[in-house]
C-alpha cells in the first residue's frame, strides 16, 4: 500500500531548479493527501530536501501537518510538528551520497528509518530524472526510415 507520493519537476528560469513536493497519502477511501514538503533545489549545486513544519511555517504562510509518531503516517496533526527529516543532495551530474538526518521521535524501528532513506534516495534520483534531454545527432549515425 503506498504511503506517500513524491513529485519532481524542473523549473526553468535564471537558475534552473528542481521542485520536489512530497504528500502523505491517507488510508481513507476518499484518497486525501497531506502536503508535507515543497522545496526548490538548485539543479546545478544541489541542496536540501526536508520535512520540518517549523521551517515550513517560517518560509511560507501555509501550516503543513506532519506525522505524530513513527510508523503511523495516517495519524496527522498540525500541532505535532517540528523536524522530521532532511537530506542533502548534489546537483546534476555529480556523484551524490545523500546524508539523511532523522528525528528520533519518528523512528522506532528499522522500517521507519528505511522509509526515510528511500525518500532521500528518491529525491536524489529526481535530480537526475529531471535533467533536460540533450539531442545531438551525429552525421554518420542518421538512418533514413
Amino acid at each position: 500500500m503506498p504511503w506517500g507520493k513524491l513529485e519532481a519537476w524542473r523549473e526553468r528560469g535564471i537558475r534552473d531548479s528542481i521542485c520536489c513536493r512530497f504528500h502523505l497519502l491517507s488510508e481513507a477511501p476518499d484518497g486525501a493527501e497531506v502536503l508535507m514538503s515543497e522545496i526548490l533545489i538548485s539543479a546545478e549545486k544541489g541542496g536540501e530536501f526536508f520535512i520540518d513544519t517549523d521551517r515550513q511555517l517560517r518560509q511560507g504562510p501555509t501550516p503543513i501537518p506532519s506525522p505524530q509518531s513513527s510508523g503511523d503516517f495516517s495519524a496527522l496533526s498540525p500541532i505535532a510538528g517540528g523536524f522530521v527529516m532532511s537530506c542533502r543532495v548534489q546537483g546534476e551530474g555529480k556523484c551524490s551520497k545523500p546524508l539523511v538526518q532523522l528525528a528520533m521521535r519518528h523512528v522506532t524501528c528499522v522500517e521507519d528509518a528505511a522509509i526515510f532513506m528511500a525518500l532521500a534516495a528518491a529525491v536524489d534520483l529526481s535530480i537526475e530524472a529531471c535533467k533536460p534531454f540533450r539531442r545531438k545527432i551525429r552525421i554518420g549515425s542518421r538512418h533514413s526510415l
